[in-house]
């Protein structure tokens, strides 16, 4: 959840920089993404959050 912005995709980066998850928004003025990560292995992931003009924010999400 990004407060007052417009989502428009959301991704699961591994530390390698590879992309393992994308996500675009389907449904137009969207603030809130859930992504499933149980299948994915223990370790340290960066969620972006890119808005639709283009801003991002990333955080660290570490999976254990």
């Amino acid at each position: 959840y990004v407060r007052g912005v417009i989502l428009h995709a959301g991704q699961l980066i591994d530390v390698s920089g590879k992309v393992v998850y994308q996500q675009k928004v389907i449904h137009k003025g969207m603030d809130k993404l859930r992504m499933d990560v149980s299948n994915y292995s223990p370790g340290t992931y960066f969620v972006k959050i890119i808005s639709v003009g283009g801003e991002f924010a990333l955080r660290k999400l570490v999976i254990e």
